[in-house]
């Protein structure tokens, strides 16, 4: 590619497929993304990612993204970051 030709962006900030099976986007009545130190409940959200077919392939995405926030494979932002910690600990 030459430097004067366009370049397209589209796949770069594209979601990943399986966003597109997630049970989330069918709930919208419910925060995934509380704001810091509020004193929701995170039960409705973790209940519908425990009932969601692609929990997995969701926690592996925000495993690998310390920068997300919310609600994400049925996990918080904590227990994420205890989950990087102790991997991180036995990890050879």
């Amino acid at each position: 590619m030459r430097i004067d030709e366009e370049w397209d962006t589209s796949e770069v900030w594209a979601k990943p497929a399986w966003m597109r099976d997630a049970l989330c986007r069918e709930h919208p009545e419910v925060n995934f993304f509380p704001a810091p130190l509020a004193r929701q409940s995170l039960a409705p959200a973790i209940a519908v990612c425990r009932r969601c077919p692609v929990l997995g392939k969701c926690l592996g995405y925000a495993l690998a993204d310390p920068r997300l926030r919310g609600i994400w494979g049925g996990t918080s932002e904590r227990q994420r970051a205890r989950i990087r910690r102790i991997a991180a600990c036995e990890a050879p």
